[in-house]
């Protein structure tokens, strides 16, 4: 059994990224919005994005033009994006598995390099605040128990996930990059 599919949290994540092309990834990679191309490959028939997508949790893949080199320097990224009224917890949430079903979820297929996590008000389309990780680094400080305080809960889908603080990431260096509106 799959979890269900949600058509308001999916328009929710789409208008994040649209916003995301212009207050977030310029900060990011402090270059002006027409030197990113971006390409989309969540919910695409095409099998390199379906791959990317369904096994190794990849929602974007972004080339960064720097004019410096021949070529874009490319990135694959995992975007996580949260209503205001969670930004409260400070935390990242990353989905483990599906209790239903017994699959695994996102932790186990997280190989974009950069995990962007924010918080996104679609009532002023505002970007409120993001942080940005290297999502091997997070791993391995995961598998060797370098964060020591992170927790497991279950959500309303039957799903486990587990949660960190920002201050736990901040602590052991994991942040690359961190914007507050």
């Amino acid at each position: 059994m799959r979890t269900e599919f949600e058509q308001k949290n999916s328009k929710f994540s789409d208008k994040a990224h649209i916003a995301a092309q212009t207050q977030l990834y310029p900060k990011l990679f402090n270059v002006t919005p027409d030197k990113i191309v971006y390409e989309d490959v969540t919910l695409s028939e095409d099998p390199r994005h379906k791959i990317l997508d369904a096994e190794m949790a990849v929602d974007r893949v972004l080339s960064i033009s720097m004019g410096t080199l021949r070529f874009p320097i490319t990135y694959t990224v995992q975007e996580r994006f949260r209503r205001p009224q969670y930004k409260k917890y400070q935390d990242i949430t990353i989905t483990e598995c599906n209790l239903n079903s017994g699959v695994k979820s996102e932790l186990y297929k997280l190989s974009g390099g950069l995990f962007v996590y924010g918080y996104f008000n679609e009532n002023t389309n505002m970007i409120e605040q993001f942080i940005v990780l290297c999502s091997s680094e997070l791993l391995y400080k995961i598998v060797r128990g370098d964060l020591k305080k992170w927790s497991v809960e279950t959500n309303r889908k039957n799903q486990t996930f587990i949660t960190i603080k920002f201050d736990i990431l901040r602590n052991n260096k994991l942040i690359l990059y961190e914007y507050i509106a």
